[in-house]
Formats: structure tokens, sequence, C-alpha cells
């Protein structure tokens, strides 16, 4: 339940969310709107972004939401890259390999408990 909480509420609302409105910023030079909670997103980016966007959330299954997770780590990289080169900032892409490495590490950890069930 934490981790669903954790995923759908602050990385998904919180830094994803930022991570797009910055992203769509430096595109259209910080004229861009994009709505309470993301209201005006849909309308905003290509279809490309959206099915990647889409692809974030996912229902109650376990295995669902590891795969939303690694999907919204990935999406976060990238629009975060992105963003910071627009900027003259350099990516933590170490920090960033870390993070993903440590994911995957507690993903087979639960893996493994659940296989012993």
């Amino acid at each position: 339940y934490l981790a669903k909480h954790e995923l759908d509420g602050s990385i998904h609302h919180k830094y994803l969310r930022t991570a797009i409105a910055w992203y769509l910023g430096v595109r259209d030079d910080w004229k861009t709107n994009i709505g309470m909670h993301g209201k005006y997103l849909k309308r905003l980016v290509d279809d490309r972004l959206w099915e990647e966007i889409e692809a974030v959330f996912a229902g109650a299954d376990r295995e669902e939401n590891c795969k939303a997770m690694f999907k919204t780590a990935e999406l976060f990289g990238r629009l975060s890259s992105d963003v910071g080169s627009s900027l003259g900032y350099a990516y933590p892409a170490d920090i960033d390999r870390n993070v993903t490495k440590y994911l995957q590490e507690i993903n087979q950890m639960t893996e493994f408990q659940k296989d012993s069930e």
C-alpha cells in the first residue's frame, strides 16, 4: 500500500508532473500551462509522449506497478535530462543509473520473497 501510494501520489503527481511541465516549458519558451493537476497535458504533448505518460499508471497488480515504476523512472530521466541540457545543466546520469539499479534489486528481493511464500 505504501509503495502504491508513493508511486501514484508523490512520484507521479509531484515529481513526474513537474518534469513534464518543465519539459513543455523549455519546449514552448515557458508559455505552456499544463492546468491544475495536468488537466491539459493530453492536448499539449504528442501521441508518443502521451503513450509514455499513460504507461506509468497501473492498477492494483504488483507486477503492473513494478513495470509502471520503471517506466516512470525512465520517462523522468529522459525528460529531466532534456530539460537540464536545454538549461545548461548536466543531468546526474550516474545517480539515475544507481537509483534504477537499487529499484531492480528491491524488485528482485520482493520477487524472491513472493516465490518463497
